[in-house]
């Protein structure tokens, strides 16, 4: 319980600098979902490949939010792009280099 009211405060003071610095709230809107659309290959991958893995979705994941958050900088419309490409090319790739444990989906 600590730990996720410690959390809560850190993401709700970075969410609070970030609506601080962006003004526009399209742009705003935009950038959030293209952290959520960087979970794409993770969940799709996960109920329809066979040889999906957990360390393919974490990595994946992982991987995909550095592209989006390094692409900001750049052209933050379309920064999702480049994230979701890292996302898939990076499930493909951990899923073949380890072990076949399977992903496993479990209610919270």
């Amino acid at each position: 319980m600590k730990i996720g009211r410690k959390v809560t405060a850190i993401l709700g003071i970075m969410a609070l600098i970030v609506a601080l610095l962006v003004f526009n709230i399209v742009h705003l809107a935009i950038q959030a979902i293209s952290f959520y659309v960087v979970l794409t290959p993770a969940i799709i991958f996960g109920f329809y490949w066979k040889k999906a893995n957990n360390k393919a979705a974490i990595w994946s994941i992982i991987i995909g939010l550095m592209g989006v958050v390094a692409y900001l900088f750049i052209d933050p419309v379309q920064a999702f792009i480049p994230g979701v490409v890292l996302s898939f090319l990076t499930f493909i790739l951990v899923t073949f280099l380890t072990k076949n444990k399977r992903l496993v989906l479990t209610p919270s």
